[in-house]
């Protein structure tokens, strides 16, 4: 497995498709513009929460990415034993 950049791309798409398909529009666009304020609250507290997992697996890929890359450095100039 050749890995050439520790950007998390693969947790960008995924967030990308799943909020920008109608479905997820439909509930960002009533999570901030219902008229009553319960469901309004609610509504963008669970966006926000979503928005937090998505950046804590986002968080979690880069480690695991950078972890990979440095390891496959570090393999490429012969290291043996760490």
């Amino acid at each position: 497995m050749k890995i050439e950049t520790s950007w998390p791309w693969i947790t960008l798409s995924i967030l990308a498709v799943v909020s920008l398909n109608p479905i997820g529009l439909e509930i960002i666009h009533t999570a901030f513009s219902s008229g009553e304020q319960l469901a309004r609250t609610l509504g963008q507290f669970l966006v926000y929460c979503a928005l937090g997992i998505a950046a804590g697996v986002g968080v979690i890929e880069f480690g695991v990415r950078k972890f990979l890359l440095m390891r496959q450095r570090r393999h490429a100039r012969g290291v043996a034993n760490g």
